[in-house]
């Protein structure tokens, strides 16, 4: 029997580098919205930050005009002392959106908005320090300084940073313990991220930290409410083996599926393998099919091992059918993301 991930398994994911950190710069302009739930944490470069934009700032990213435009009314806002706009104005020079590129006006636009005590600017002031970009030297006690501050006006987005700063342990003392509690006050505001990487540590016992796979399962479910699709995939591993909770099979079902249908290739290798090896579900060899077809398409290594293994099992008609509940799948995610794009178009 081709296994999936065992008790003692959960997808830990390791941290990069310090770098890494810096995409939060723009991620905190999304009004203090979770992370995205597919973005590793931290992230790898700030160009990834794209998927935190608002919607304006996707439509004028195309158009030349209209991003100067709306620089220069940020501008205008910034010097009435709008400390949103000045914060915003920040990530514009960083990002070189309606402006040339400049990382040390970044800085003085983070800075001032900062020392009038605007939390994201203080963030973003923070990891500037953190990173020793902008002309600023890189200094850690200056970096957990503006991210403290703001983690302490109750930003989310700015507790996840600093709990994610403490746990990395680059540049300062790790300390896993004050990373919890700043992940649990962020979690417990709907960042799903935060929920993943706490319930991460209660179910690895990393750094020192108590292991608990009660805590962990919790954790990781208050992450999938919230919508973190790894977070839906490891509570799913949870239920399949009964680590943490009792195990139901339905519900891991359900949590796989919740994942996979929004193309997290893990989650649907997980499913597939339910439908094939795992009882309590009906066996369905056409449903594994699909879901170890779109994971293997994805190079996940479960899906397409065991892929390129199976598919020799189903005759003509089964498979037939398999591709038709993909080509479908396929079609279903192409309309969301259009539509997805269209929304984003028109606010």
């Amino acid at each position: 029997m081709i296994m999936t991930l065992t008790s003692s398994t959960f997808r830990v994911l390791p941290f990069c580098s310090t770098a890494a950190l810096f995409l939060a710069v723009a991620a905190l302009d999304a009004a203090d919205a979770p992370a995205p739930a597919t973005m590793p944490i931290p992230a790898a470069s700030v160009s990834a930050a794209s998927s935190t934009t608002s919607p304006a700032q996707l439509q004028s990213a195309a158009d030349p005009a209209a991003a100067r435009a709306e620089f220069e009314a940020l501008e205008k806002k910034a010097a009435a002392n709008d400390l949103d706009a000045l914060n915003k104005l920040g990530i514009a020079y960083l990002r070189g959106d309606g402006v040339q590129a400049d990382e040390a006006q970044a800085a003085v636009c983070f800075s001032k908005a900062a020392e009038l005590g605007y939390a994201k600017s203080e963030s973003n002031l923070g990891l500037m320090y953190a990173e020793g970009r902008g002309g600023l030297t890189k200094d850690w006690t200056e970096a957990l300084k503006w991210l403290r501050k703001a983690a302490e006006q109750g930003t989310p987005g700015a507790q996840f940073t600093l709990a994610a700063t403490l746990d990395l342990g680059s540049g300062v003392p790790r300390d896993v313990k004050e990373a919890a509690l700043w992940y649990e006050k962020a979690a417990n505001q709907g960042h799903g991220r935060a929920g993943f990487r706490l319930g991460n540590l209660y179910a690895s016992g990393d750094g020192g930290f108590p292991k608990d796979l009660a805590a962990a399962a919790k954790w990781y479910g208050v992450a999938a409410e919230a919508g973190d699709l790894e977070a839906q995939d490891h509570l799913g591993v949870c239920y399949q083996y009964a680590l943490g909770v009792e195990k139901d099979i339905q519900k891991a079902a359900e949590w796989f599926r919740r994942a996979a249908e929004q193309g997290y290739a893990k989650a649907q290798a997980n499913l597939g393998h339910l439908y094939l090896f795992e009882g309590g579900l009906p066996r369905d060899k056409i449903a594994a099919y699909k879901w170890y077809y779109l994971s293997s398409e994805q190079d996940e290594p479960l899906g397409k091992n065991v892929f390129l293994e199976f598919k020799h099992e189903l005759n003509a008609q089964e498979i037939a059918a398999a591709e038709q509940q993909i080509a479908e799948f396929k079609a279903r995610r192409k309309s969301q993301s259009k539509a997805a794009t269209e929304a984003a178009k028109t606010h």
